[in-house]
């Protein structure tokens, strides 16, 4: 598989399993998503991480969305790029240094309404 496939799936990984164990980023949902860009030299060896994306689903935990934003944002740095880290290979860890393009994106649930395609046929005004 390719590397940054295997890196995105690693971040994913990692941050469902710190979602379980509930002693960290509490605040986490289930539904999260993630894209890693490698740069890569003239002979197509990847030479650094240059951009990850982590967008996920979480609890209203501030009113302030900004807030919000940016405790997410420190949780990724602190506490889920140190332990995809430890989980990579030495030849692996050498690409993923501190000099890579963080983009955190968050997502609260908007539509807390019951779908109710169940019960009638689709009508667009009934689905967020």
């Amino acid at each position: 598989m390719p590397l940054a496939s295997d890196l995105s799936h690693l971040l994913l990984q990692e941050l469902s399993k710190i979602r379980k164990e509930g002693r960290e980023m509490t605040y986490l949902r289930p539904d999260s998503k993630s894209q890693v860009t490698i740069e890569y030299n003239n002979n197509q060896k990847p030479e650094r991480v240059h951009t990850i994306v982590v967008s996920t689903q979480h609890d209203p935990f501030d009113k302030d969305d900004s807030k919000m934003l940016k405790k997410i944002r420190e949780d990724v740095l602190g506490i889920l790029i140190p332990r995809v880290k430890m989980r990579l290979s030495p030849k692996a860890r050498k690409i993923f240094n501190d000099d890579f393009v963080l983009h955190v994106k968050s997502y609260r649930e908007v539509c807390n309404r019951r779908p109710s395609w169940r019960y009638r046929p689709y009508r667009k005004e009934d689905h967020c």
